[in-house]
């Protein structure tokens, strides 16, 4: 099953993730070598972001972009169409519960 649950421990984290498909721009910002700092921009890390707020605990949430990409390999739960700030147009949104009947993992 998938499940980030596995990150629960004594500490008592919670994982919540949110993946949202599309371009980016990485960049360099300071430093050099090893201490240098990279950043990722745009409208889809931003998407992913919010929809990582949005996630309920040990929950995996992906925007439609992803939702297309990934096809019939899990079952899924239609979160609906949000508005997303920083977002021009509402989004919808679902959250995977589990690999479908017929995927098989290697």
């Amino acid at each position: 099953m998938l499940s980030v649950a596995w990150m629960s421990g004594p500490l008592g984290w919670q994982a919540r993730i949110g993946i949202a498909t599309g371009l980016v721009v990485v960049g360099d910002l300071i430093g050099e070598g090893s201490a240098q700092e990279q950043t990722v921009v745009g409208e889809t890390p931003n998407l992913a972001a919010r929809l990582q707020a949005l996630a309920e605990p040990s929950a995996v949430v992906l925007a439609a972009s992803t939702r297309r990409l990934v096809g019939n390999l899990f079952e899924y739960r239609d979160l609906g169409v949000i508005a997303v700030q920083g977002i021009p147009a509402p989004v919808a949104i679902w959250q995977v519960l589990r690999p479908a009947p017929r995927y098989q993992p290697v």
